[in-house]
This record gives C-alpha cells, structure tokens and sequence, in this order.
C-alpha cells in the first residue's frame, strides 16, 4: 500500500502551497542544516550565527550555509513532485540529502565551472592543481605521467598528498568514484501485512514453515532501511565484521559510507549499528506490532532475528577491493 498521505502531503508541496511547504521546511530543516555545514565544512566566517536542532545541538551559520540551506530546500521541494509513496516521505528526502549526488549538483551550482578546485587543494603547488584536475576526469596514472613527465614515485608524492588533503576534508569522491558495497541484494520495498503468529515463545526451532515466516518478516521490516544501513548491519551481523574492521573497509574503499554515517573515530561505528537496530526494532514495534508481540520478540531476539537473516540471505562476500 503506497504512503497516501505521504503522497498527497508532496503534492502539495510541489504544487507550491505555502502552509504544507512551511511543514516541509520544518520537518527537514535539521538535516539541511546538517548536510549545508558539512558541504561547507572549511570553516565558517567570523561572523556567523547558531543553529539549534531538535535533538539539541549547535550548527554554525554563515552565508555560505544559509545559501547552501536555501539550495538544498528548493532541490528537494523538486525532488517531491517524484516521489511515488514507496517509503515514508521523510526517508524518501533524507536519502536524496545525502546522496553523494546531491553534494555534487550543489557543487556545479556553486562553482558554475567543471574545472573547480576545492580549497583545501588551492592550498597547495600548481602541480598539485594540475594533476588534481587531471583526476578530476579520471585520467589514469599512465596519462598523467606522460603528460607532466613524471616517474611513478614522483606521481605518488603528489597524489597522496592530493588523497590526504581530500581525505580530510571528505570530499575524496571528487576523484575517486563513490563505489556502492556490493550485496547479493536488497530487499524489495514490501508491505508489512500483520498475520497470526505460528509460535509464540521460542524462536530457535526447526519448523521449516516457521522459519520461511519469519524470514519473510523481517525481510518485509529491513525493506524499509535506507540502502547504506542495510550495508552496515549485512557487515556486522551477515559477515561477522568487527566496528575496526568495518571503520577500515570504509575508509580504504567506501568513504562515501564513513560521509552517510558521520563517522568520523572506529568508536563511532558500533554508536552507528546500534542505533541503526534500535531505529529498525522501533520500526517493527510500531508497523509490525502482531509479528512482535504474538512472538514474544524482544530487542536481544530482534537482534538474533537480524543475525541469522543477515547469514542466511546475504550469503554474497562483499567486495574488499
């Protein structure tokens, strides 16, 4: 059943009227202010002003983020008029907010040029410059050399300093491409449809029958997480990846994934899973409250729910390279 009142609620929306784009404006504001610093994520000018979100903390304003937040909040009254009422609106928006897309239309608005280059690399030679461009366009190693006449060891001393400069200010996607954890595959978007429990105290068991309903449950459950959590939780339940070892493969190959989460320390990825569980558990609670309560499903048996979904579904090696 598509999100109906989600549905009329965008129409409304893109349609222009003032009353439901204020409620829009309200029910977004947060992230936009959230993702308008970290596009500008520099520093702030001396003069600037303090941001308070709902859940209480502070967000530096300048110009440069109240331009970023007027962009963003017309970008996304745009991305309203598709949304088809397969999610929640709000999940809808919030995946579009931090799509490593987005960021990059932003930056085409902002700089108008093809050829910009982020300060952080201003900073350094105009070699640097001069092969940061050349990345830019994906030229390879082998086109830069020839082209500026370097050795291999002398191409590396600029290129890893170029990666650590970006690496920093987590923008690295401008010259690596944003690579999507690969996954035997997602989950359909499903309707949840409430249906008598066929036990009602232990989850270990071996019916068959039983097993095949409780997949299917909480398959019907994770359909409604946004890809990336997904990913992160197939990491740590499906392959049994440790939070250090999850903060390593993000950094070393999927950066854009440490830019969704806002890890910034390997603490801050175990912060992350749990959260992540416990917004899905809330989730199936509120939309799945029959398959919960007639099975006596708790937060631990949740959890081992979402174990033994992850090794028997997504039996696919994500990729390491």
């Amino acid at each position: 059943m598509p999100y109906n009142k989600d549905i009329d609620f965008a129409k409304k929306v893109c349609d222009g009227d003032e009353e439901s784009r204020s409620e829009f404006y309200e029910l977004i504001c947060d992230e936009m202010y959230f993702q308008a610093s970290k596009f500008n994520n520099l520093g702030v000018d001396e003069e600037y002003w303090e941001y308070r979100t709902k859940k209480g903390y502070s967000i530096k304003v300048d110009n440069e983020v109240a331009d970023t937040v007027m962009w963003l909040f017309k970008h996304e009254i745009k991305k309203t008029c598709k949304y088809k009422g397969l999610a929640p609106l709000i999940h809808f928006i919030r995946y579009d907010l931090f799509n490593a897309w987005t960021r990059k239309m932003w930056l085409r608005h902002k700089t108008g040029i093809t050829d910009y280059v982020p300060r952080v690399i201003q900073n350094l030679t105009d070699q640097h410059i001069r092969i940061f461009k050349e990345l830019r366009f994906r030229k390879s190693k082998e086109q830069i050399m020839k082209k500026f006449d370097l050795n291999e060891s002398e191409f590396f001393e600029f290129y890893d300093e170029i990666k650590t400069k970006l690496t920093r200010a987590r923008i690295l996607y401008l010259i690596r491409p944003n690579i999507k954890i690969k996954l035997k595959g997602d989950p359909p978007k499903k309707e949840i449809q409430e249906a008598p429990g066929l036990y009602t105290t232990n989850i270990e068991h071996n019916s068959a029958l039983q097993i095949d309903y409780l997949v299917d449950n909480i398959n019907k459950i994770l359909s409604s997480l946004d890809e990336h959590k997904r990913r992160l939780l197939g990491l740590y339940w499906g392959h049994n990846r440790t939070p250090k070892e999850i903060f390593t493969f993000f950094s070393n190959a999927y950066t854009p994934y440490l830019y969704k989460f806002d890890i910034e320390k390997e603490n801050d990825v175990q912060k992350c899973i749990n959260k992540v569980e416990y917004d899905l558990f809330q989730y199936a609670k509120k939309n799945a409250a029959n398959f919960i309560d007639v099975n006596k499903i708790d937060n631990k048996k949740f959890k081992t729910l979402l174990k033994y979904y992850f090794e028997r579904e997504d039996s696919k090696i994500y990729n390491d390279e």
